[in-house]
């Protein structure tokens, strides 16, 4: 089949893509995507309630990504920013769905196989901790939307399911490394066995960067290592009974520099992020009708993030709430300065978080095409860290959920999709969250999508627990001028309160209307999905001030911030993804998404002075700015012949603002995240020499140039922070 030009060069303005896969029962020739995520119920994404993209592992290895995230930029509407400010935060790898989002993306679940690797302390996912390798994931399926129903709360703006290989798909041993610029040093080994009842594999990896290069050859420190081990062991008791065991552990170094504002007390540092799991599933297989499941997994985070500052106060005025501390009258017109002596002051961030989740759910087919999954789950989070909560002592919340989804054929033209979540948190309380689809096949080439679906992002525990107190030691004098010229030496602790969790807080709530379309063209050669959404967003939690009895501190203003419910937003927009077999040797996948949001807030929140209404007004814009207003991705694949095959990448991504950059651009009306424009290439040569199949690739990254997709207008000059060309050798040796 040839593609009409006039196709060919619209392709840039719209669109992305759907692996071939799985069957399709109208037209045995033609190869629908089958989806697991969205629902539980293995289904043609055609069929699915909600809109799925898949990456699947033709695109894992086309691309040549190293990491995860380079590879959700795949997905319509999905952002992705490294993060690296002039406060000497931890530089992170952010991925997040249409906005609202700072370094720690909370707003969407990631899951490896059905195992939330969502943190419950700080929220997010640390994206150079996490146990898994690239090459032992068969494909990604990001649902786009929230899917409380299948899984629980914090299921919210998107849902990012991770599978993985079965063990026996990898039998043999694999080795890949890459060589390169910016310090890139891989490698990988893997090797696996497939028995007559037991398959397993084993996996070791080490990835390595510099990170990001400074503007203007500012240095910057940000280089991270990782080493993985992970593994999975698939015992099959009979024909009917399936026992999965995986595990984990991860160990990263990542860089850190001090910060280079000022009033910044951090300093250059190394942070060890370890992250460990356990994961445990039984599948038995009961008649034709019914089949049970049972899993349990174990995960640990451990962030270890301590440094030491020394400080020198310049001189500052005697004030009242310094003469009280001193034992001297306020009303005795006392004037002078106060000099503390300089001292090191200690803070250690670190963290410790636990989770443990048991779930079961049985699965029902009849004969007459009703399907249905229910069950039920317990999950138990445990998080201890003095610096966030200011105790030695574990904080903890147990979450309950039931759920249940149906899936029914009323005509053959019309398919019900329906689900119902009932979860209860300890500390929030119990919520009832509904989905509903209806996917009306106007024929056996197009679909189409009309659903309706609500979802919570239930508390991480800082949020609920936090409080944040600064104290240090210091020594001093008070030069009293007048009345009477004296000098008072003091002791005394400083305290400054930084952050509390004062406000009885609510679940984030999140209300999607959808409506979709799925349709197959000429031939089937080509594929289209379009999504138009309408979300509703309620109770978003933001940080407001308060004043602080507590507070004591050189120039303080005697004020707390707290965490509250203070934003509303809507989401409204358009997706599109296009699958294009051009030849059986030439596949081209685009996507695009058009974006905006719009955000208010209660008046009545606004408290002057301490919390003015201004600066609810400038958290609100900053809620509109923090998703572009245009993305669009390319993913171009051919096949010379046998032996050679490349791929292209093209990204634009339009302006935007991530919540925790310059606020300053906010206020005039600018985002600080400028639009780029990005472009990766592979050229690939095979070839196979008995057992083994050899790979040599070329993988360029970031051809058309320079650009910054975090705080490009930073505070301090010395912060801002570019992503440059960068070059490697990939080498593969799969030996079977």
């Amino acid at each position: 089949m040839k593609t009409p030009i006039f196709l060919l060069i619209s392709l840039p303005l719209c669109l992305s893509h759907t692996a071939r896969a799985g069957d399709n029962e109208d037209d045995m020739f033609f190869e629908i995507p089958v989806v697991l995520s969205a629902s539980r119920l293995e289904q043609p994404v055609s069929e699915a309630p909600i809109a799925v993209t898949t990456i699947n592992r033709e695109m894992i290895e086309a691309s040549g990504a190293r990491n995860i995230p380079d590879l959700l930029r795949f997905v319509p509407g999905m952002l992705v920013g490294h993060s690296v400010n002039e406060h000497g935060d931890e530089p992170r790898t952010v991925v997040a769905y249409h906005g609202h989002s700072n370094q720690y993306s909370r707003q969407m679940q990631v899951l490896i196989d059905g195992r939330s690797i969502y943190e419950p302390v700080l929220g997010g996912v640390n994206w150079n901790n996490v146990p898994v390798n690239v090459d032992d994931i068969e494909r990604i399926e990001v649902i786009r939307g929230p899917n409380a129903s299948s899984y629980g709360s914090n299921s919210f703006l998107a849902v990012i399911n991770i599978i993985t290989r079965l063990a026996a798909e990898d039998a043999g041993y694999f080795v890949r490394s890459n060589v390169g610029s910016h310090g890139i040093r891989d490698i990988t080994y893997r090797f696996a066995e497939q028995g007559e009842d037991l398959d397993y594999r084993v996996t070791l990896t080490s990835y390595n960067d510099d990170g990001q290069d400074g503007v203007n050859d500012m240095p910057v420190r940000d280089d991270v290592g990782s080493n993985v081990i992970d593994y999975r062991f698939d015992f099959q008791l009979n024909e009917q009974q399936l026992l999965t065991y995986q595990g984990g552990y991860s160990r990263s170094i990542q860089q850190a520099r001090g910060g280079v504002r000022p009033t910044s007390f951090t300093t250059d540092r190394d942070i060890e992020n370890i992250s460990a799991y356990q994961f445990f599933r039984y599948e038995n297989i009961l008649d034709d009708n019914n089949s049970l499941k049972l899993q349990y997994y174990y995960n640990l985070f451990d962030k270890t993030d301590a440094y030491s500052s020394h400080i020198a106060f310049d001189p500052f005025p005697i004030t009242d709430d310094i003469l009280i501390a001193l034992g001297q009258p306020t009303n005795a017109g006392i004037t002078g300065s106060v000099t503390i002596d300089p001292f090191d002051f200690t803070t250690d961030k670190s963290y410790k978080a636990q989770r443990h989740n048991l779930e079961a759910t049985h699965y029902y087919v009849s004969d007459n095409g009703f399907r249905m999954i229910w069950g039920g789950g317990i999950q138990r989070d445990i998080g201890n860290s003095a610096f966030y909560f200011n105790s030695n002592d574990d904080k903890s919340r147990n979450i309950y959920r039931l759920f249940n989804n149906i899936e029914t054929r009323l005509t053959d033209r019309l398919n019900l999709n329906l689900g119902l979540l009932w979860e209860k948190s300890d500390i929030v309380g119990s919520a009832f969250l509904p989905r509903a689809s209806a996917l009306i096949k106007a024929s056996r080439h197009h679909t189409f999508r009309a659903s309706y679906s609500e979802a919570i992002r239930t508390l991480f525990l800082a949020e609920q627990f936090a409080d944040i107190k600064l104290t240090a030691d210091v020594t001093g004098v008070a030069n009293i001028t007048s009345p009477a010229p004296t000098n008072i030496p003091f002791s005394v602790t400083l305290l400054s309160d930084i952050l509390g969790a004062r406000a009885q807080l609510e679940n984030e709530h999140i209300v999607a209307r959808e409506l979709g379309y799925y349709g197959r063209f000429l031939d089937d050669d080509i594929t289209l999905s379009a999504r138009l959404f309408d979300n509703t967003i309620t109770d978003i939690i933001d940080i407001r001030r308060e004043p602080s009895p507590d507070e004591l501190i050189p120039g303080g203003a005697n004020e707390v911030e707290v965490f509250d419910n203070l934003i509303d937003t809507t989401i409204r927009g358009v997706e599109l993804e296009l699958n294009v077999f051009v030849t059986t040797d030439t596949h081209i996948i685009l996507n695009a998404s058009s974006v905006r949001i719009n955000a208010e807030y209660n008046p009545a929140d606004a408290s002057p002075p301490t919390f003015p209404e201004s600066r609810l007004q400038q958290s609100a814009k900053e809620f509109r700015q923090s998703a572009p207003d245009y993305t669009v991705s390319m993913l171009l694949m051919h096949r010379f012949n046998e032996h050679y095959a490349g791929s292209l990448s093209f990204f634009c991504v339009g302006d935007m603002a991530w919540l925790d950059t310059n606020r300053s651009t906010s206020l005039q009306g600018r985002r600080n995240t400028g639009g780029y424009r990005k472009a990766d290439m592979r050229l690939s040569r095979k070839w196979r020499s008995n057992s083994n199949d050899f790979s040599l690739s070329l993988v360029l990254q970031n051809i058309l140039g320079a650009y910054q997709d975090y705080d490009a207008t930073a505070v301090v000059d010395s912060s801002e922070v570019e992503q440059n060309l960068a070059a490697f050798i990939e080498f593969r040796l799969n030996h079977r």
